[in-house]
């Protein structure tokens, strides 16, 4: 057996393709430097990638300062809004070229190129699946990596996408503009993604001065389609304004290029059937042998386009256990011990089935609600289910029982009996209001299947989102089960550690609580994004346990923050009172990247409080997946396997996903952790993977650690201005 990882070491030869750096004159470098890359890749065909934070453009030496002050002129002429204030291109002579430039280069300079696209594309087109109107597409992505701090490596991806044979122009005539405009429908050219913005006019209408739009799109000299498809279209061709998913500026298209972009959430727009849903749903999971074939087919593609470029550079084999078994390893060798500490004794937990009898044999760790008060409210329609909730409560009592805590109802049964969707909402609104009113530990919300079925998560209408914003905004815990759920007891132990987490009470604990930190807090934030491509953090949170796992309780901070991807330091200073994380050391669990100012304000803050804060960053997308080798069979890889890239940062797949019988099989996404802290990389780990097995609200361990469990829920709350009726407290509401 063996353990490989979607990660290729990078051969480059510098004396024959040698590599020369620039420097830019304008006020938004980075903005600007990224977009003059891309024309460096357009217009003059030579690989170019920018250095976010370095002022530094790097090329092939091919590409010269004539030919720079050449590209520059016409960029002007092209008055692009983003290269305005571009004054002047000038060479740098002390860059060193880095393992990290070379890898960069290679992922986002070379294999960006349209000679690369086109071979990686024709290389993945056998793995295409069209579905009646829809069409499954594997796409490569790449992303530079370091190894060891000094071998440049390539981490492939192979991601897929929906695509339907809808024409754009097709659907705004059946749906209108305004509605799709309001939808925030998906629309793409090729790599550049975004939301569809409205109609700007018609190819030959004047767009500016004397100047058609049909003129102006020439004169930009598109990257997305070749300018002379523009010479073929009607002057009656429709003009499309996008708003990309990043970045602020607003880009046009004439109609014909455009795609409208398939995603889960709007599927049933094109595809009526359940059954044809949940198959295209089955062709976007990828199996760990599937993903590795396809993997390998774009690695062969980018043999051949080196080859075929004379690019004097290789891409080896993958990274594996056989030939560098040093960078793998297990949670094992981290000293991890899978033990949890119930109320009598120690166990650990081998398979999700062994959750409830150790809860009823070992006891819960700390019970708060000995008698638990549960109020019900039924929405469900008609009165055929009775019997089926009827003989779920029954079981829940008697399992309840067996963990020594007593249900009782705090009020009679609250029906909702109203089928109009407005009154539907109202009344569910009442029922509720009414159930608070009797103080209940928690209210049991019984929902038709057709609410969770027939909405989307963000959509405030829904009936699930009105429950939660009533019964989370009073401070009272609530559980929702659907229809469906009725139908089997699967969804029993669930259930079950889901009401024992939101009412206070500890089902258990880690055994072996994390000797080198007092506390563990994980810190997030929830964003909308803005209509000129930033975001606004709507929130900041924190959730602090004890080094054992145990819930302290979380802390929101009140109101919007500021727009960015940074909390401010007045923010860090509320979430970490010195009362409460003086003198403490403190394990910090940051879901995504810690930018580099609130770093610097946080340990500055823990200098001043006299606290140890171990800042830690627990990315869980983006990362290269990994495989176990059995007899030449390609399968998940294990459990808690580790691969290090480098001294502080390190891959780990914690929790595979399940495999379900008739459920298509999917590969399991590793987490990418970050040590910034004065911790062991081995500590670091530690913490993150020990918290994977604390979430309450399955019987199943997570991905994502308890710490930033959830972030994701949590934020679209926020977002949906469904918030706690106190900014601190000890009940984990996003359960």
């Amino acid at each position: 057996m063996t353990i490989q990882i979607d990660v290729f070491p990078i051969e480059f030869d510098l004396s024959h393709h040698p590599l020369v750096a620039y420097r830019i004159l304008a006020p938004n470098p980075d903005e600007a430097g990224g977009v003059l890359a891309a024309r460096v890749r357009k217009m003059s065909n030579i690989p170019a990638v920018w250095r976010r934070g370095e002022n530094c453009l790097i090329t092939s030496a091919e590409f010269t300062l004539a030919m720079a002050d050449t590209l520059l002129g016409q960029l002007h002429q092209m008055a692009l809004p983003t290269l305005k204030n571009l004054t002047a291109i000038e060479p740098m002579v002390s860059v060193v070229i880095s393992p990290a430039i070379i890898a960069q280069y290679v992922a986002e300079g070379i294999l960006d190129m349209g000679y690369a696209d086109d071979a990686l594309s024709d290389a993945l087109k056998a793995a295409h699946v069209t579905m009646g109107k829809v069409q499954v597409i594997r796409q490569a992505q790449f992303k530079g990596l370091v190894i060891g701090g000094a071998t440049p490596a390539l981490q492939i991806t192979v991601r897929s996408t929906m695509n339907t044979s809808q024409s754009l122009d097709e659907y705004l005539r059946q749906h209108g503009v305004e509605k799709a405009k309001a939808s925030g429908l998906e629309i793409k050219c090729r790599k550049t993604s975004g939301t569809f913005d409205g109609i700007v006019g018609k190819l030959d209408d004047v767009a500016s001065g004397s100047m058609t739009h049909r003129e102006r799109l020439k004169g930009y000299n598109p990257t997305d389609y070749p300018a002379s498809l523009l010479d073929t279209l009607p002057g009656d061709h429709l003009v499309v304004a996008l708003k990309p998913n990043f970045g602020k500026t607003i880009y046009q298209y004439p109609i014909k290029v455009l795609r409208l972009v398939v995603s889960m959430a709007n599927l049933h727009q094109f595809v009526q059937s359940a059954k044809d849903q949940r198959d295209i749903a089955g062709q976007i999971k990828l199996s760990p042998e599937k993903r590795n074939e396809m993997v390998q087919m774009v690695w062969g593609g980018v043999q051949r386009c080196l080859e075929d470029q004379g690019i004097p550079a290789r891409v080896g084999t993958a990274y594996n256990q056989v030939s560098h078994s040093r960078l793998f390893s297990t949670a094992a060798s981290l000293g991890f011990q899978p033990q949890l500490q119930f109320a009598q004794r120690s166990v650990s937990i081998n398979q999700d089935s062994e959750m409830l009898p150790a809860l009823r044999h070992s006891g819960v760790f700390r019970i708060a609600t000995p008698t638990m008060k549960v109020a019900i409210v039924d929405a469900i329609p008609g009165d055929s289910h009775e019997p089926k909730r009827l003989a779920h409560l029954t079981r829940f009592r008697e399992l309840f029982s067996s963990m020594q805590i007593t249900l009782k109802r705090s009020t009679e049964l609250l029906r909702v009996s109203e089928t109009d969707p407005t009154r539907l909402r109202a009344m569910l609104r009442q029922r509720l209001r009414e159930a608070i009113k009797s103080e209940p530990d928690i209210i049991l919300i019984y929902l038709p299947t057709s609410d969770h079925d027939g909405h989307s998560a963000d959509d405030k209408s829904s009936l699930y989102n009105v429950a939660k914003e009533v019964t989370i905004g009073a401070g009272v815990a609530s559980q929702v089960i659907y229809q469906k759920t009725l139908e089997t007891d699967y969804a029993d132990a669930n259930i079950i550690m889901g009401i024992l987490g939101k009412t206070g009470n500890i089902p258990y604990v880690l055994a072996q609580p994390l000797p080198f930190a007092d506390l563990v807090v994980g810190l997030d934030i929830g964003r909308r994004k803005m209509r000129n491509g930033g975001s606004l953090n709507m929130g900041a949170m924190s959730r602090v346990y004890l080094n054992d796992g145990h819930l302290l309780g979380y802390s929101l901070a009140s109101g919007s923050i500021l727009e960015g991807e940074t909390i401010p330091p007045e923010i860090l200073e509320t979430i970490f009172p010195p009362e409460e994380f003086g003198g403490r050391r403190v394990i910090i669990h940051r879901d995504g990247r810690f930018p580099n100012a609130e770093l610097h304000s946080l340990i500055e803050w823990g200098a001043a409080i006299d606290a140890e804060f171990y800042p830690i960053e627990v990315t869980k997308s983006g990362t290269p997946r990994m495989y176990r080798q059995v007899q030449g069979k390609i399968d998940q890889a294990s459990k808690q396997t580790i691969f290090y890239v480098d001294e502080e940062t390190a891959f780990i797949v914690t929790s595979p996903p399940p495999a379900f019988k008739n459920v298509a099989k999917t590969t399991a996404q590793p987490l990418k952790i970050r040590n910034r802290s004065s911790l062991t990389m081995s500590q670091a780990l530690l913490s993150v993977v020990s918290l994977t097995l604390l979430h309450y609200g399955s019987v199943r361990p997570p991905r994502l650690p308890v710490s930033t469990h959830a972030s994701d829920k949590i934020a679209g709350f926020l977002l949906r201005d469904i918030r706690p009726n106190q900014l601190k407290g000890d009940r984990p509401f996003w359960l």
